[in-house]
């Protein structure tokens, strides 16, 4: 089930406790590249469960993204409606679009939002590379099978 369900539009002090989680698994990623010393079956046997493991998170992120952009296009509809009809004079476009970009709630989502695309951007770096990893490795199984012919 997706924690995407757990999540409430209200309460969006609930998405920063799920950012350290990608965090650490972010971090944890670099023993994985270290090559030297290690055995091509070995590499070859959990590269598999690295890869579906990392290219689930990016796509919990992406969706979470996805999350807090509708999110915050509900929240600019809202502000938007408030200050174009219950403002006491007609204001411009671009004011508009000043208030609500300084507004305690946009600001925080937009903050929420460059964590997690910032995150998901590693975890797509982790996710390529791990592909790359896996088309080396397999070329390298290769050569040796054809060294020993």
């Amino acid at each position: 089930m997706s924690f995407l369900l757990n999540l409430d539009e209200e309460k969006l002090d609930r998405i920063v406790p799920l950012l350290p989680k990608y965090e650490e698994k972010i971090a944890a990623s670099e023993p994985i590249f270290q090559l030297e010393g290690r055995r091509l079956e070995e590499i070859m046997r959990t590269l598999p469960h690295y890869q579906a493991t990392y290219d689930q998170a990016y796509q919990e992120l992406k969706s979470l993204e996805e999350w807090v952009n509708n999110i915050k296009e509900k929240k600019v509809g809202k502000l938007w409606k408030k200050y174009n009809e219950s403002y006491s004079r007609a204001l411009s476009t671009r004011d508009i679009q000043a208030y609500i970009a300084s507004e305690k709630d946009i600001v925080e989502l937009n903050q929420i939002l460059i964590e997690v695309i910032l995150l998901k951007s590693s975890m797509l770096s982790i996710v390529e590379a791990l592909k790359q990893m896996g088309w080396m490795a397999g070329h390298v199984t290769k050569l040796r099978i054809a060294e020993m012919q």
